[in-house]
């Protein structure tokens, strides 16, 4: 996604963690990309893409599913964990 994207008004905590969670059935990004923006609970399609765009260069930047969030919910299915990680990993991750 080169486009630029709107940073919601909302953190999207619900959507990152939904995110994080579903990657891990994917092998492509593209694939995941598409899903996210299908199942993401918003009614607006363009509501749904301006989520998943922020979602996506947040947590899989580079268009990469092997980030640390992914591969610690992967390794561990542990909520705390995701969360602590998730935090950590959204500050850090993007330069705007």
């Amino acid at each position: 996604m080169n486009e630029k994207f709107t940073i919601p008004s909302d953190p999207c905590w619900k959507e990152s963690i939904f995110a994080i969670k579903s990657s891990i059935r994917f092998v492509s990004f593209d694939n995941f990309s598409k899903y996210l923006i299908e199942n993401l609970p918003q009614n607006s399609l363009k509501t749904k893409k301006r989520y998943a765009s922020y979602v996506l260069a947040r947590f899989f930047p580079n268009q990469s599913l092997e980030q640390l969030p992914t591969m610690v919910w992967r390794s561990y299915h542990d909520e705390n964990i995701l969360e602590d990680i998730t935090v950590l990993w959204g500050r850090f991750s993007v330069s705007f």
